[in-house]
């Protein structure tokens, strides 16, 4: 088990890598904007309808498991001039990055052009090495609160990378998200980090801290390590109560799983439960990246035996079945992913998230770096929501929220807000 204070080796794909052996170049939070920076420029002006083949060739890249036929389509499409710059950006900013390498150093390397797979080399180790690291500050602290006798469930991060993805390189995460049993626990989970060094992100005020525990807008502490560059998020719930997505907590530690992180097992959300929380996330997101959607689709087909009627009847009584189903809908359509014939025909009688795919899809690949009004994402918002008292709570919440941070009331400062002063 790895010891508090100290640094662990992590095994990794064989390979017994010590987190000594990194520079601070690694140990960092590497964001998609942080990658995007070792990148070169590249000009904006480009529509997406002009890049149809490199968007093509990204969703045929963004898996782990490519067939002979996905392959022979990788190959033709690169005989095609492809504006490798778009690509290369795209696959950054959209999160799945490692997978476009592996798929193209994989298939046909000598294809791609020389400069590009270096680029592409030097980021995919920059990621794998930085998710090494992480890692290995997560079974540092996992440790730590187990010694303490903290019950903690990492999600996410190097757990999702791990169980769905099958190796820690293959997904961009750049932070730690570890949530709790009980709302003592994560004080107790915040006072130890504190002793090693954390700050909390905000700055915010212990007496901050405990009235976010008690805020319907807030889910998780984010605290992060000036000098290791960490950020952990002590989570006491998966989505804040305004979000609508009320789970089970007691039912939901019963299901818990495990997973290999190296030679250390660690508790891991079920594969039903993270499934419905990866679709109320990535909804809440609005689906902004195509790693929200290979995040479903590798799930799915790392497991197989899914008990689906058990998922579909948790989704009912969350009032979260039209999220599940759009991120299940999603996953099919750009990424291929079988599902089941009963869930097929659910969703064709849903014309609302058919409603939301195009609303997606729309967006997903831009024409240009625009973000959407105000009024289109709370549509979308809305839309997503089926119960009339949860619409009407998010419109209560959200006007709350930007009235809140907008004018910096001590609405802001009671609940730990940023804005609030």
């Amino acid at each position: 088990m790895a010891t508090p204070g100290k640094r662990v080796g992590v095994i990794i794909s064989g390979s017994n890598v010590n987190s000594n052996n990194y520079t601070n170049y690694y140990s960092y939070k590497v964001t998609s904007e942080r990658l995007m920076n070792i990148l070169p420029e590249r000009s904006r002006q480009k529509q997406v309808a002009d890049n149809a083949l490199e968007v093509e060739l990204l969703l045929c890249c963004a898996r782990t498991n490519i067939d002979s036929n996905r392959s022979q389509i990788i190959r033709k499409l690169l005989q095609k001039s492809l504006d490798w710059s778009y690509l290369t950006h795209t696959a950054v900013r959209h999160g799945v990055m490692p997978l476009l390498y592996r798929s193209l150093s994989t298939i046909c390397p000598e294809v791609v052009p020389k400069d590009i797979l270096t680029k592409l080399k030097a980021l995919f180790e920059t990621n794998a090495a930085h998710n090494r690291f992480l890692t290995s500050s997560l079974l540092q602290l996992l440790n730590l609160f187990e010694k303490h006798d903290i019950l903690a469930v990492p999600f996410k991060g190097p757990v999702l990378a791990t169980s769905a993805y099958r190796h820690l390189a293959l997904r961009q995460f750049g932070d730690l998200d570890i949530l709790f049993n009980k709302q003592e626990d994560v004080l107790k989970a915040r006072n130890l980090l504190i002793s090693l060094g954390y700050q909390n992100a905000e700055q915010l005020t212990y007496e901050q801290e405990i009235a976010q525990l008690q805020s319907p807008y807030v889910k998780a502490y984010t605290y992060k390590h000036n000098e290791l560059r960490v950020i952990v998020e002590l989570h006491w719930q998966l989505r804040a109560n305004y979000s609508a997505f009320p789970l089970d907590y007691e039912s939901l530690w019963k299901r818990l799983t495990s997973v290999s992180l190296g030679d250390t097992k660690v508790s891991n959300l079920s594969p039903e439960d993270e499934i419905l929380y990866l679709c109320a996330h990535g909804s809440g997101d609005r689906w902004q990246k195509l790693l929200q959607i290979c995040d479903i689709a590798e799930v799915l087909r790392t497991h197989q035996n899914l008990n689906w009627q058990e998922m579909l009847e948790q989704a009912i009584r969350l009032c979260c079945q039209r999220r599940l189903f759009l991120g299940l809908f999603l996953a099919q359509e750009f990424l291929e992913v079988y599902l089941p014939t009963e869930v097929r025909q659910k969703l064709q009688t849903e014309p609302s998230v058919m409603w939301l795919v195009n609303w997606v899809r729309q967006r997903l690949f831009p024409k240009a770096q625009e973000s959407s009004p105000i009024f289109n994402q709370a549509l979308f918002d809305l839309v997503c929501l089926e119960d009339l008292q949860d619409k009407g709570n998010y419109l209560r919440d959200r006007s709350n929220l930007l009235i809140a941070k907008k004018l910096r009331l001590g609405f802001a400062k009671k609940y730990g807000l940023p804005g609030g002063k």
